[in-house]
């Protein structure tokens, strides 16, 4: 992926925590429009109350070239993370 190339549409990947879990796979549904980025991550939850259960949050974020930065938050109470997440990170192929 380019740089330049829009961030829209749905994205598949997982993610990991440096502990000893296991990365957890998502689907995300990502909106870009002059560098702001918004959208729903739905995942499969790995630990806590809803283990096992399909969990979503809403992403809000900014992109400027290649740098990505996000914050998701849970859309329910008893999810894992009562706290908004923070993401940053580099956009690459």
């Amino acid at each position: 992926m380019s740089k330049s190339a829009s961030l829209t549409g749905v994205w598949d990947g997982q993610y990991s925590y440096p502990r000893l879990l296991r990365p957890n796979g998502f689907t995300a549904v990502i909106f870009e429009t002059a560098g702001a980025i918004s959208g729903v991550v739905h995942e499969v939850a790995a630990t806590g109350k809803t283990k096992g259960q399909t969990v979503t949050a809403s992403i809000e974020g900014a992109r400027g070239g290649a740098s990505v930065t996000f914050t998701k938050v849970y859309d329910r109470e008893g999810e894992r993370h009562t706290r908004p997440v923070l993401y940053d990170g580099q956009v690459n192929a």
